[in-house]
This record gives C-alpha cells, sequence and structure tokens, in this order.
C-alpha cells in the first residue's frame, strides 16, 4: 500500500465551482490562543456523515483532535451551512476521495463521519504557514491535508511527508491537487506545509484549501 497518493479533481468536475466556499470565511481567532499569532487563517467547517452514498450533515458542538498536543483541546469554527448545491459538489468530493482511496486498498468502511474545513491563509512578505504547530500528525484514519482550490500571488506552500523524521515527499501542490493518506495505520507518518509568501508585496495574496478529515465508523 502506497503511504502517500496524490489526486487531481481537474478530470472529475470545474473545481472552479469549489470557489464559492471561500467567499464568507471567517478569521481564525483560535491562531491567538494556540500560538499566540494574529489570525492569519480564514476558515469555516462542516461536520458530515457519509453512509452507503447519502452525505448529510450532523450538529456537533466543536472541534476535538485525538492528538497529544495543545489542538486536543475543543476549538470553535464557524460552521458552514452549504447550498444544496454545494452539499451535492462536496459529495462528489468526497466520492472522489474515497474512489482514489479504495484502489489505494485503503480499509475504506460503507459508513464514515467526514469533517470539511475550508481554508484562506493569508500570505505575507515573511510567511504564514498553515502548519504554525510544527510537524505534526491530525489522528483520522483518511486524512486529505489540503486539496488546492487556488493559488494567488503566492510562492512556497509545499506539502512535506515525514517518516521517523526523515524527509520522504515534498511537492507543492497545484490547483486541483492534493493528498490523501490512511494516516492511523501508518503511525510514523508525519507532516507539514511550508510558509507561502508573496510574490509581489504590492498586491494580495493567498492559498484557497479544503482539508477533509474521515474516520470510519463501524
Amino acid at each position: 500500500m502506497k503511504k502517500i497518493v496524490e489526486i487531481n479533481l481537474k478530470p472529475h468536475f470545474n473545481i472552479g465551482l469549489l470557489k464559492s466556499f471561500f467567499n464568507n470565511l471567517e478569521l481564525d481567532t483560535n491562531d491567538i490562543k494556540l500560538y499566540n499569532l494574529n489570525p492569519f487563517r480564514k476558515r469555516q467547517i462542516l461536520y458530515t456523515e457519509y453512509n452507503s452514498g447519502i452525505l448529510k450533515i450532523i450538529n456537533k458542538k466543536g472541534f476535538i483532535q485525538n492528538v497529544n498536543d495543545s489542538r486536543k483541546k475543543e476549538r470553535k469554527f464557524s460552521v458552514l451551512k452549504p447550498t444544496d448545491k454545494q452539499l451535492i459538489l462536496l459529495k462528489k468530493v468526497l466520492e472522489v476521495i474515497l474512489k482514489k482511496a479504495k484502489k489505494s486498498n485503503f480499509n475504506v468502511t460503507s459508513k464514515l463521519d467526514v469533517t470539511f474545513h475550508f481554508v484562506k491563509i493569508i500570505a505575507t512578505q515573511e510567511g504564514s504557514s498553515n502548519s504554525p504547530e510544527g510537524i505534526h500528525r491530525d489522528g483520522y484514519d483518511i486524512l486529505v491535508p489540503c486539496l488546492v482550490i487556488e493559488r494567488k500571488n503566492i510562492e512556497g506552500g509545499s506539502s512535506r511527508f515525514f517518516v521517523n523524521k526523515k524527509l520522504v515527499f515534498d511537492k507543492v501542490m497545484n490547483e486541483g491537487r492534493g493528498i490523501i493518506v490512511e494516516e492511523n495505520v501508518n503511525k510514523e507518518l508525519f507532516h507539514d506545509v511550508t510558509p507561502i509568501k508573496l510574490k509581489d508585496s504590492n498586491k494580495e495574496g493567498y492559498r484557497c484549501i479544503v482539508g477533509v478529515d474521515i474516520n470510519y465508523v463501524h
């Protein structure tokens, strides 16, 4: 089984349709509490359940990760309220992910707990990283750390994976591309992403991504 699997959304649908998810994001004030950083990310979250081909929204009080660092504390994010068309689009995204996971021999079950993260990282001249915690794990059966939807006026943002602290993967994901890993069966696998910097300091720059956390429900 491959530990790190690349995925490309472009052959399956117009990824421009996913840009609508980033129109009304709110600044993530958790960055102040966790990292003593002024908010530099805009984010919304959506909790769902996928069962035998049906994706439905579920309610959760907050976001908790099964990790051994400060991220294990409950965090509150703005929750997306998708339109019917947006929910159908997310179902298509998820099914592309699952098809690729099954082809890569991931142990996918028919019922899944799925959390979508819609994140816009604002670029600076100094550099802004979506991994302020450093090299880390997230603690999911299937982890999609990023599906890149848009890169504007930036350089950097390379997705990196480490096995036993050795760098084994280092690549900038272009628009429409991302990575999936079966994290919980590969305990030695860690990851981060390098900072993004402005190409032209007189213009805005950002990186819009969808992250997907998937747990098997038995």
